[in-house]
């Protein structure tokens, strides 16, 4: 599924728009939800625990308060990853975009009906792209969103798992077989029935324990060795 904000404090455009990228997606029959803000206060404190959940953001330039670069530049400086597609009535105002790396920009009036749609399945594409970097969980009803490359390791007990990131974890329910099928192929060994550790956070293996880049101590089960350590030679191989 694709997640997608628009944002314009003109209420009149924000209804076209989204009225328009609907009818494009449901076309394409492609998954999504949108949701709108008509000013950038509302859409930065709607975004601020959800900088992961959402893939493309339209936003306007010229907004009352605080414009849409400035809305930009503070997710951007919070983590969010996402596209930006900024929406504007002068091309001009699209060079101090840059800094914050935005996918494309529209401008509102000069726009053509396919130019949008070729900027949206872009858009679309690469967000979907991106969604295989990511490990996707339910906790406590809301959908999370973490990186694989800040994802240090996963530890399972009675059914509930913690995953370590960043130096910070949090636990949601499900085994350690399904995370193992989600991630195979993605750099994720099992290591233990109770532990599957990112092989690009290892800095070192020993016999039965590997240690990790941010100084966890892991058990190695003893019938996971040898694959363990075949898994950390091929890695290293490819680099």
């Amino acid at each position: 599924m694709v997640s997608i904000i628009l944002c314009d404090d003109n209420e009149i455009l924000l209804n076209k728009y989204k009225s328009e990228v609907s009818k494009l997606l449901d076309i394409e029959k492609i998954v999504y939800n949108i949701q709108t803000f008509t000013s950038g206060e509302s859409l930065l404190f709607y975004m601020e625990e959800k900088e992961n959940d959402i893939d493309i953001i339209y936003l306007d330039i010229k907004m009352d308060k605080i414009t849409g670069i400035e809305v930009a530049e503070k997710l951007r400086h919070r983590g969010f990853m996402g596209e930006i597609i900024f929406l504007t009535c002068c091309k001009e105002a699209v060079f101090e975009c840059f800094d914050v790396n935005p996918f494309h920009y529209i401008v509102k009036e000069a726009i053509t009906g396919e130019k949008f749609k070729n900027i949206l399945l872009k858009a679309v594409s690469e967000s979907l792209k991106k969604d295989q970097d990511y490990f996707t969980f339910e906790n406590h009803g809301i959908t999370k969103r973490i990186a694989l490359k800040s994802i240090s390791y996963f530890e399972v007990k009675n059914r509930i798992v913690t995953v370590n990131y960043d130096n910070t974890c949090v636990d949601f329910y499900s085994t350690m077989d399904k995370i193992q099928k989600k991630l195979d192929g993605k750099y994720f060994i099992r290591c233990h029935r109770s532990y599957m550790v990112n092989l690009k956070h290892i800095r070192e293996i020993r016999w039965d324990l590997l240690l990790t880049l941010d100084g966890y101590t892991i058990p190695i089960g003893k019938t996971y060795t040898k694959d363990v350590h075949s898994a950390f030679s091929d890695m290293l191989s490819d680099f």
